[in-house]
């Protein structure tokens, strides 16, 4: 299937704002948008949706918008193959939370899988996040923050792209973030936190 067919079948399973960046023989780029997992595991399968579940909710809502409870993998599994490496989460090199929005990478093929998780591992790939923090202007334009989570040590760089205003005082700050270390929630609790 070509990358038109391909999102669309995405949108019919996960809502109108999941994309597809790219699609080749090895790899698949998806644009994730906020509200859909990426994988579900043992203990997060009650929602997990079925065959014959994915079928009535096409069928029942022509407009779907992600009310049930279909996991990135799952629906790419519905229109292309994935890396079968990892069983839990077939192609899953990286993740982001439910609740973000982003760029993935998955692995079509387990050669493919095995490169992409070599590369994360010895950071050869930089993430970079958008974040949008309630506060001030008292930011400096740009910093470091190293500050450990439950334990892990953790970094992050941000820069400030952007004060938000209201009657000419600032609310919130529109950050750059890189993660230097992988753990997990890094940017959510950086920026709750280490601001």
């Amino acid at each position: 299937q070509d990358l038109l067919q391909i999102q669309s079948r995405l949108r019919e399973l996960c809502g109108p704002d999941i994309t597809v960046l790219e699609n080749t023989e090895d790899l698949i780029v998806v644009s994730k948008p906020s509200g859909v997992v990426c994988y579900h595991t043992k203990m997060t399968t009650a929602g997990k949706i079925t065959k014959k579940r994915k079928q009535k909710a096409r069928s029942n809502q022509p407009d779907f918008t992600g009310q049930a409870d279909i996991s990135l993998v799952d629906a790419l599994l519905d229109v292309t193959s994935l890396s079968t490496i990892n069983p839990l989460a077939r192609g899953i090199v990286h993740r982001i939370d439910r609740g973000t929005s982003g760029a993935l990478v998955l692995a079509k093929t387990d050669e493919c899988h095995l490169e992409l998780v070599a590369l994360f591992f010895l950071r050869r790939v930089k993430k970079k996040y958008f974040a949008l923090v309630h506060g001030d202007d008292m930011l400096e334009q740009e910093g470091t923050i190293d500050s450990d989570i439950e334990g892990k040590h953790a970094v992050s760089r941000y820069r400030v792209m952007k004060i938000h205003e209201d009657a000419g005082k600032p609310f919130a700050v529109q950050l750059e973030v890189e993660t230097l270390t992988g753990r997990k929630h890094q940017v959510r609790i950086h920026c709750a936190h280490g601001l």
